[in-house]
């Protein structure tokens, strides 16, 4: 009985998994109800108090950065776990790094202490149980690397890459703690940046990878190899395209250009993937097209971005929030709400109506920042900052309006996922004991 009753408890690493996704979801949502309010502040700063702008912009990104990792580590993880024991303590100690650092992190900023950094708004001691886990979801990969390469060749690697990546990012970003480096203004900008893109480019290739766990397996050898060595060299070298202004070595601006104009070709495929038909009508596949067309947007934008005569006036305006609020709602939360559905099996075509629905809101949205941003930076070429700025804040109004209407459609795709996903933890639960009869029975 007593070896019936410790076979009967135990947790599967699929509870655990789930776990992630479901507190991934729940990001999501903090996500979504933090940017609201961002949105009200920023349009009407005067009367409400500066303290709920400081406390909500780091949280917003904080709560977006973990509906991604979270969703990364678990999603690798219920694809690479199998049986009943096979990973089960490397996914119960991922599983409670990531809520370490998540909570560890919430807490420093709410409580006012901040990095003082750019996307790593948290302070750095709190990364190490970050990269802890993001190391273990590395590992997950190798575990499973048979069985994800059975599947999708391009996936095993995309994964293994995107994740390498993201570590070695955030590591890179962390440099300035060395004293010679936080002294030296270029060299602080120039590894900070090249930090950065580093690390959003193993973000969004990891995520690429669980999108090609989602379609039907194709265990062939890597196909186009050079495509992959082009996009390493440009992710490699992408150091300094949206910092010209800094003041950085020519050389290093040249280099950053030319890799991002590398892009070009990865936009043209992906051209050609919108173009091609398919399994249209089914929920997962027509999911991944509205990522398609909003992958053609994220890379079109950000080779403009780098243009220098265009970033002489997008660079620091709102335009460049529409190009990131339009990369991480369109590709990345799009396509692991549809790996959500994937990994649930559900179907629904109510579920890729809304999600139709939130596109169009994000274009709206994406054209107001777009707006916005392209207006101040023609104004502050030819105005000071006094005159401007009396001229286009009456229309940051249009900012939470457009928003309102894109985070209630997110919000009822967030509160769907979250539903499904602890529903699925919650199946993955061991089943009670039979209670034995009394005596009096």
């Amino acid at each position: 009985m007593r070896e019936t009753s410790a076979q009967t408890k135990m947790l599967t690493p699929h509870f655990y998994y789930w776990g992630l996704v479901t507190a991934a979801c729940l990001c999501l949502i903090a996500t979504i109800v933090t940017g609201m309010l961002v949105g009200f502040v920023t349009a009407d700063p005067v009367k409400l108090n500066p303290i709920y702008i400081r406390t909500l912009r780091p949280l917003h990104t904080l709560f977006s950065l973990s509906w991604i990792f979270l969703g990364i580590a678990g999603f690798t993880g219920l694809f690479c776990a199998k049986g009943k024991k096979a990973g089960l303590y490397l996914a119960v100690i991922q599983h409670f790094t990531y809520l370490l650092f998540l909570i560890w992190a919430t807490a420093s900023i709410v409580q006012q202490q901040f990095s003082g950094r750019e996307y790593i708004s948290w302070q750095a001691q709190i990364s190490v149980p970050l990269v802890a886990a993001m190391l273990m979801t590395v590992l997950t990969v190798v575990r499973g690397w048979k069985r994800i390469v059975k599947h999708s060749t391009e996936a095993g690697w995309l994964l293994l890459l995107g994740t390498t990546l993201v570590i070695a990012g955030l590591v890179e970003t962390h440099l300035y703690l060395l004293g010679n480096i936080a002294l030296d203004p270029r060299r602080d900008l120039a590894i900070q940046w090249h930090g950065l893109d580093t690390f959003i480019a193993g973000w969004i290739i990891s995520i690429y990878g669980i999108g090609m766990l989602l379609l039907p397996a194709k265990g062939k050898p890597l196909r186009l190899k050079w495509l992959y060595i082009i996009a390493l060299i440009g992710i490699t070298c992408d150091f300094g395209h949206h910092n010209y202004p800094s003041p950085q070595a020519t050389y290093i601006k040249i280099i950053a250009f030319s890799a991002t104009m590398l892009a070009i070709i990865s936009f043209l495929r992906h051209l050609h993937s919108v173009r091609r038909k398919g399994n249209r009508g089914e929920l997962i596949h027509d999911s991944l097209r509205q990522v398609e067309v909003w992958t053609l947007f994220a890379v079109s934008t950000g080779v403009l971005m780098a243009v220098p005569h265009l970033n002489r006036y997008i660079h620091g305006t709102y335009a460049v929030v529409g190009h990131t609020m339009g990369s991480m709602i369109g590709v990345n939360t799009f396509l692991l709400l549809a790996a959500v559905w994937a990994f649930a099996g559900v179907t629904g075509r109510w579920r890729y109506r809304l999600l139709t629905t939130s596109s169009v809101f994000l274009a709206l949205f994406v054209v107001v920042f777009t707006g916005l941003g392209i207006a101040r930076g023609i104004l502050r070429t030819e105005q000071i900052f006094m005159t401007w700025i009396h001229q286009v804040r009456g229309y940051y109004i249009l900012i939470p309006a457009s928003g309102f209407l894109l985070s209630l459609a997110l919000l009822a795709l967030a509160i769907d996922a979250t539903w499904l996903s602890f529903g699925k933890a919650t199946a993955a639960l061991p089943a009670p004991l039979p209670q034995e009869p009394s005596v009096g029975a």
